[in-house]
């Protein structure tokens, strides 16, 4: 997946504690109502796992880790994240 392909924010379900760090797509036959969902092995406090997933989209795209902002569910697994 190329990230022109993602919406523009973009949905994604966090998954933290995780036993690997990973960006899955959905199955499309599945009605889940995000874009993507990640993994990451970070536990969910202090916004660790937050600037873990930052760090992961970044490393799967191959950008900044600018690029991509948290616009909403930062306390949350689902999250909205947009990107420039």
């Amino acid at each position: 997946m190329l990230l022109n392909q993602l919406n523009n924010p973009f949905q994604v379900r966090v998954v933290a504690n995780a036993s690997r760090n990973e960006i899955l797509e959905p199955d499309p036959n599945d009605c889940a109502g995000y874009d993507l969902k990640i993994y990451v092995t970070v536990i969910a406090e202090d916004g660790k796992a937050n600037k873990a997933v930052l760090k992961l989209l970044s490393k799967k795209f191959k950008c900044s880790k600018s690029t991509f902002t948290i616009i909403s569910g930062e306390k949350n697994k689902n999250k909205l994240i947009s990107y420039s």
